[in-house]
Order: structure tokens, then C-alpha cells, then sequence
């Protein structure tokens, strides 16, 4: 009998790649352009996609809402396309559930196969809850395309090389990695927090791949996208109230991943991560199973043919094919090549020739709907008489061009026998979504206008539309709660709206009065000249900051503050402020506030100035706030009575030689870089 060691309970560092995914979503700054454009793209095609589920499948309708029914979460996740008021936590599910649903969804090829639109679910949902809880400074879109281009490639990295699928695992795993990293950036934990997070992610493994390959595959392929969504939220808050993590989750000899599930391989990561993923994603414009998407192009371009022939044809299509061929990839032929019966919608999605031949029945394009239950071709004796007909074979060079980073194909050739005569093949190897395509973009865009016109009616059907015709640099500066407020249906955003209380109108405190007398920065027109858009944006959000904070300084805070507030570590997201913070306020202390509010307690990014620039920025415009308030409102000490008593504590002026117009030039000098420098407000 084998000798049973015991276990080592030395306390190692964490694995190198964990360290290394959590040191790229704190710390890698995101400067292509490109990147940001086709973040943009992808947000908008999975919420589209979110859309199409919601009017297309009872079955998704029936999974998603409160775990109790009728529960409503105060300062809850809006759920796009509902009135839905959520948890984070099932909103990360019922998101990521509809974006994936119809399997309509982008998608990313490699050893392992993908759909890195999955993140969305748990972004949207944490980032949206967080613009309704923290509301200065306010949550910016910026934030969410940043976590949605770091997602894309933690996931699609993972993919190119390591294939999952040949342990029986299914590529969901990545999703609950990829999320639970940029979601506990997006909470404010630490990275030792973090790191902690991401090791669960791993722990959890699995889930097994079976129920999205025959004789299983099912409905729950549709939602496991949601499912690793709901986990990554999850173990994100648990790491943030102090759970510690498993250092040694992938390495360790007897108990880690590689040894427990992967058979002793270990991870490749062929590729630093950078933007790489979401510049290269495959966005579908049919409703067909990736590695199908070519194939469903020459099917509808073979029936075009069948039907143009002269003579026509005299009996049905059916009776008059012989056979079709179709040279694919591999994974095709792992995925989506079926023969026998198909048992409900997800299993007819997965099944290439149930593709194929509805579209040379119908002579058009497949549709969601066309994979329903409901739909007639689901029960088409034709169909099935067909599927019997068609042939998938694997072509060794499509294989190979579908790896190779400089080919990238996704090709399929159709090749049919109509009446004993072989018709030419129809080879397409770029299918329409591939990024290599210039029509990709434009292509997207009317797919998701399609969607949303779909569900929305009306104006508000345009004012989401107008939302994705916006330029990036306008776009990444929204706020998350507007933006997702633009989502719920009318009918309901109408019912919202509290009513009036007349006499409350003419109970005005001087809060409110010195706000209404300085308007948001923003809403100024003021050149500035000298200055890139990033850089005026960064401004503008600094100084509303600053004015705010000086404000509720000088003359009570407007609402109760439930939490510290401190200057950001450098590496750190914006800081929630949670009851468990080091040093708590009890949400109802009157006590008299703090007599500084200074410019670096709060937390706000400031992209394109360096970390000397926004120092420089915080202690000229502090100054100049403080100035301008002395001002318009007289010195501290004729504004702090207290029973009758004037404060003896004047406001300490840093430098009084800076006036507010002067001070800007003086303190920011030449044009910063973008090295997405953050100051804590």
C-alpha cells in the first residue's frame, strides 16, 4: 500500500498567471483607438442581443426577475428592456443569460471556443448598481467599455491555446475568471482582494461541457453564460469582506487544477494581454452557431441557385437534392454536426445541418425563430429528410487556416447534387461579422437598430438607437446610470416619476441655493484651448468634484455620508465607501463636518494627465475653490456660527497669490499623456 504524505501548510505566493491577470486589469492603460471603437460596438450588439431574447423566447422571459417574487432592490440593477429592479447578483445572471440566450451573441475563435460578450452580463449589472449607490463622482461609461476590453482578453487569451473542451470542460470557466477580476476592480477591492477573488474562480473549475453536446445539450447553454456571471459577482463581494484566497490554485502538486482536472498541462498564454481580443471579434449577423456562420452565407447563395434554375424545378427541393457536402473546420465538426433527433432549441442552434437545410427549404435566411419549438420547420418531415442528406467532412487546411493568426478564416464549402447533376461549390471563408470585413460595423449597427425596434417603440426606440450612433469620446463619458436608465420600457420609466409636493417647493436650504447659483462645469461654454477632449472631460468632472465637496464642506453635506472617504492608493478602483471600511460613519451622525474637504478625497480618474499634473491640479484647484467660496459666501468664520459663536478657524489658504483665473496655467503645464493617471477626489 502506498505511503499517504502528509500535506505542506506552508503559505506560498500566488500563481504567476493569477498575478498576472490581476496586474494587467489594475494597471494596463487602454490607448488604441480601435479598441475603444469596438468596445463600443460590442456593448451595443450584446444588449441588442438582450433585446431579440426578451422578444423572442418565453423560455428566457420565464428565468429572469427576483429570486422572490416582487422583490424590489432599492438602488438595484435595471435589468435593459424590463422594469426590473435587481440584486447585482441575479442581475449578473438574467443579463448575461439574454445576451447569450439565442446563441446570436459575438463569438472568438481558438483551441477553445467562445463568446466573450458573456462579461457583459456581470459589468453591466455591478457597474450600474454601483452609478445608483456611490453618486459623486458619477459612474461614466468609460469605466464599463474599459472593464469590457479587459474581459474580452483575459477570456480570449485563455482561448487560443488551451483547450478546455478536451477535459470535458466547458469554456464558461473563462467567463467566471475574466469577470471576476475587472468586476472586483470595478468594487474597489485591493488587488491582495482580488487576487484572493480570481483564486475562487478557479477553485469552482468545471462547469462539465455535457449539456451543450448531444445526447444532453439543452436549455442550460443558454443560461451558463449567466450562471459564471452570477459567480464572479458573487465571490468578488465575498473577497471584499475578507475571504481569503488559495494562493496555490493552479500549481500545487496534489490539490491544484493542472493536476486535478488538465491531466498536468499547464496554461499557455501565447499573447501579452492588451486589446488584442476585442479588435478581433467575430460579431454574428445571422442567427447561426459560429462556426456555422459561413455556411449558412453559401446555403442561402445555393437555394438562391436552385431556385433561378431553368427549367424550374418540378418537384420540391427536398425530393430534388441528392446530397451536399460540406468541407468545414474541426470545430464544426465537434459542435455542430448531429444526426438523429433534436429535442428542444438549444439542441437545434448546435445542429449544422438542421441549419442548412431549413434555409434551402425556405430560400431565405435562418432566424431565432426558426429553432423555436414553436416554429413549423421544427416539425418539417422535410427537414429531417434533408438533415439525412447532408454531409459534413473536415477540411485539414480550413482547420488550419482557422488557427492561424495571419488567416483567421472561418470557411465552409457547399457543394449539392441536385438531380443527379453536381452543382459548382459555394466556398465562403470571411462570413458577414468577421473584423477583417470593412462592412462588419455597419452591419452591427442595423442588426441592433432591428433589435431594438423589435421591443422599444416609438421615441424612445430612436433615443436608444442615437445612443450607439455617438462618437466614442462623447459616448465614454455618459454616465452608467443615465445610460441604463435609456433602457427601461417607457411605459414603466412614466411610473416613476414621484409626485409634487407643493409645499415643499419653497423650503430651500443654502445648499441648495449656493448650487443653483454655480452651474456644473460642463454646462459653461468656456475655450479651452491647448487642451485634447480627454483632457477638458477629465476638467470638467474634477471641478464639478472639487465644487461639490467644498460645498457640502462649507454648508452641510446635502445627503448623509454612510462611509470614509480617503485618498485612492494608486492601484486601487473607486472605493465604495461600505459600512466595513476601516474607520466607518454612522450613517446618522450630525456631528459638524470635516473643515476640509480637499480635492483628493474623493476618487475620480483622471485620463490623459500625468500623476505630477494631477497633484498639481488638486492643490490649485482646492485653492481657487476655496478662494472663490470666501468670496461669494464671506470667510469661514462668518459662515461657522455655532449657538451664537463665530469659528475661530479661517480657511488656510495654501498660496493666496493664486487667483482663480491664473492658477490653471501656472499649475498644469504642458499637455499630459494619457497614462490614465487617477486622483482621488
Amino acid at each position: 500500500m502506498a505511503e499517504v504524505s502528509a500535506d505542506n501548510s506552508a503559505r506560498l505566493p500566488y500563481d504567476q498567471v493569477l498575478v498576472d491577470i490581476v496586474s494587467y486589469v489594475f494597471h494596463y492603460e487602454v490607448i488604441s483607438p480601435r479598441a475603444w471603437e469596438r468596445a463600443k460596438v460590442a456593448l451595443f450588439d450584446a444588449l441588442g442581443c438582450a433585446f431579440e431574447t426578451l422578444k423572442e423566447s418565453r423560455e428566457a422571459r420565464d428565468l429572469i426577475g427576483p429570486v422572490v417574487e416582487g422583490t424590489i432592490v432599492p438602488n438595484g440593477f435595471r435589468l435593459p428592456g424590463t422594469s426590473l429592479q435587481l440584486d447585482p447578483v441575479k442581475g449578473a445572471f438574467d443579463l448575461g443569460s439574454l445576451i447569450r440566450y439565442l446563441d446570436h451573441s459575438d463569438a472568438f475563435p481558438g483551441a477553445e471556443w467562445g463568446h466573450p460578450s458573456d462579461n457583459i452580463g456581470a459589468i453591466l449589472a455591478v457597474a450600474d448598481h454601483l452609478s445608483r449607490t456611490t453618486t459623486f463622482p458619477p459612474l461614466t461609461m468609460r469605466t464599463v467599455l474599459q472593464a469590457l476590453i479587459k474581459a474580452y482578453e483575459i477570456q480570449g487569451c485563455f482561448q487560443i491555446r488551451n483547450a478546455f473542451n478536451q477535459h470535458g470542460l466547458d469554456h464558461t470557466i473563462l467567463v467566471r475568471i475574466a469577470s471576476t477580476a475587472v468586476v472586483a476592480h470595478l468594487l474597489g477591492l485591493s488587488q491582495s482582494q482580488t487576487l484572493a477573488a480570481l483564486s475562487h474562480a478557479f477553485v469552482d473549475a468545471g462547469p462539465l461541457r455535457s449539456y451543450r453536446q448531444s445526447p444532453n445539450a439543452g436549455p442550460r447553454k443558454g443560461w451558463a453564460a449567466g450562471d459564471a456571471c452570477m459567480r464572479a459577482v458573487h465571490l468578488a463581494l465575498l473577497a471584499k469582506k475578507g475571504q481569503p484566497g488559495a494562493p496555490t490554485v493552479l500549481t500545487d502538486p496534489k490539490w491544484g487544477l493542472y493536476t486535478s482536472l488538465l491531466h498536468g498541462k499547464e496554461f499557455q498564454l501565447p499573447k501579452p494581454f492588451a486589446t488584442w481580443v476585442v479588435e478581433s471579434v467575430f460579431f454574428k449577423i445571422h442567427a447561426a452557431e459560429g462556426h456555422a456562420a459561413s455556411a449558412v452565407e453559401a446555403a442561402l447563395t445555393l437555394a438562391r441557385q436552385m431556385r433561378s434554375r431553368e427549367p424550374p424545378l418540378d418537384m420540391s427541393i427536398a425530393d430534388a437534392i441528392n446530397h451536399v457536402r460540406v468541407r468545414t473546420q474541426k470545430p464544426a465538426m465537434i459542435i455542430i454536426n448531429k444526426q438523429g433527433s433534436l429535442h428542444n432549441a438549444a439542441d437545434r442552434d448546435h445542429c449544422m445541418q438542421y441549419m442548412i437545410a431549413v434555409i434551402l427549404l425556405k430560400g431565405s435566411m435562418i432566424t431565432s425563430a426558426d429553432y423555436s419549438d414553436s416554429s413549423p420547420w421544427a416539425t418539417d418531415s422535410r427537414v429531417e429528410v434533408l438533415r439525412r442528406k447532408i454531409e459534413l467532412v473536415e477540411d485539414e487546411q480550413f482547420t488550419a487556416d482557422y488557427h492561424d493568426d495571419k488567416k483567421r478564416s472561418a470557411a465552409n464549402a457547399l457543394q449539392a447534387t441536385l438531380l443527379g447533376e453536381v452543382m459548382e461549390e459555394v466556398l465562403v471563408e470571411y462570413p458577414m461579422g468577421h473584423p477583417w470585413r470593412d462592412d462588419t460595423a455597419g452591419l452591427v449597427r442595423q442588426k441592433f437598430e432591428d433589435n431594438v425596434n423589435g421591443l422599444f417603440k416609438g421615441r424612445q426606440a430612436e433615443e436608444i438607437i442615437g445612443l450607439a450612433e455617438l462618437g466614442v469620446e462623447e459616448f465614454e463619458y455618459m454616465g452608467v446610470k443615465d445610460f441604463m436608465d435609456t433602457m427601461v420600457l417607457a411605459e414603466e420609466k412614466e411610473k416613476e416619476i414621484p409626485p409634487v409636493n407643493d409645499a415643499g417647493l419653497m423650503q430651500h436650504t443654502s445648499h441648495d441655493l449656493a448650487m443653483a447659483e454655480i452651474p456644473p462645469v460642463d454646462d459653461l461654454t468656456t475655450d479651452m484651448p491647448g487642451f485634447t477632449p480627454q483632457q477638458v472631460a477629465s476638467l470638467e468632472n474634477m471641478m464639478n468634484a472639487t465644487i461639490h465637496a467644498a460645498l457640502d464642506e462649507r454648508l452641510g453635506a446635502k445627503t448623509p455620508k454612510t462611509g470614509t472617504l480617503e485618498r485612492a492608493p494608486g492601484d486601487s478602483a473607486v472605493d465604495l465607501n461600505d459600512n466595513d471600511d476601516a474607520t466607518p460613519v454612522d450613517p446618522i451622525d450630525e456631528s459638524p463636518p470635516a473643515e476640509n474637504a480637499p480635492a483628493d478625497s474623493l476618487t475620480i480618474e483622471m485620463p490623459g494627465f500625468t500623476e505630477q499634473q494631477v497633484a498639481s491640479l488638486e492643490r490649485m484647484l482646492n485653492t481657487t475653490v476655496k478662494a472663490a467660496l470666501d468670496e461669494r459666501l464671506g470667510p469661514r468664520a462668518d459662515v461657522g456660527m455655532v449657538n451664537g459663536d463665530s469659528s475661530k478657524d479661517d480657511v488656510d489658504m495654501a498660496d493666496e497669490s493664486i487667483s482663480p483665473r491664473g492658477s490653471l496655467v501656472d499649475h498644469l503645464g504642458v499637455n499630459g499623456v494619457e497614462d490614465g493617471s487617477r486622483f482621488a477626489c
